[in-house]
């Protein structure tokens, strides 16, 4: 058991007891939770945002009225599966399902939203338009006060590797390795717009100059915005 102690006496650390809450704890050395406690301290909650977030659609319900090829025009929806779904960009829909079927949909107001998957090694947020929703393996989110604005600021945020890297780190513990969970995602703090506006304006700016072009070229510049905007340089 000796040799035990010695490998803790060399490689272990010293957590503080406040850091062990009977809400959510990490078992991290300071230098790494000096991060989690700098982006708890800039952004506010994905729950405290205007938002809804739900599951795609059960399509179990609706098999009989499923088409498996392609199909154009606004009274048909495309639906998409997670694992269609990569950084920014999905596959083409393998299915689509008439409009009127669903309710929810054919009532819809024909805004943007994101859609993004359950379960990813890789996490990857995609902008769907109107006629493209996802199943029942991807997570949908709206926003309650439609601004595409927001949603690119989101997209770049949520699509960077350091949010891949903090949320695995942080708020992924437990459950099903590489899911996606909806409690867990709606605790990460994402700064106001407002806050740094002229970071965020150059996220937002380069997220629509990825769709306008269809290219990643400038994936690594939201990356290092994103750094600045959770202010990980600031000493304070």
């Amino acid at each position: 058991m000796s040799y035990r102690w010695s490998a803790i006496r060399q490689k272990g650390y010293y957590i503080p007891s406040s850091q062990l809450t009977d809400k959510m704890w990490h078992l991290e050395p300071s230098e790494v939770m000096s991060v989690y406690y700098k982006i708890q301290k800039v952004g506010i909650p994905i729950a405290q945002w205007p938002v809804r977030i739900k599951t795609g659609i059960r399509l179990r319900k609706y098999a009989s009225e499923i088409v498996t090829t392609s199909q154009e025009g606004t009274e048909w929806v495309g639906i998409i599966k997670g694992r269609d779904i990569q950084k920014y960009f999905h596959k083409q829909p393998s299915m689509w399902l008439p409009r009127n079927v669903m309710p929810a949909i054919s009532n819809s107001d024909n805004k943007y939203r994101i859609i993004f998957s359950k379960m990813n090694a890789k996490t990857g947020f995609v902008l769907a338009e109107p006629h493209i929703y996802g199943d029942e393996t991807t997570y949908i989110l709206e926003l309650v006060d439609y601004d595409e604005e927001v949603l690119y600021y989101f997209l770049g945020i949520l699509n960077s590797e350091f949010f891949d890297w903090c949320f695995r780190k942080f708020y992924a513990g437990g459950g099903i390795e590489s899911e996606v969970k909806l409690y867990a995602l709606k605790q990460f703090p994402i700064p106001k717009i407002d806050t740094n506006r002229i970071l965020a304006g150059n996220v937002i700016e380069i997220v629509r100059s990825i769709y306008e072009n269809g290219s990643l070229g400038y994936i690594k510049d939201v990356d290092n915005l994103t750094v600045e905007l959770y202010a990980l340089g600031d000493k304070s």
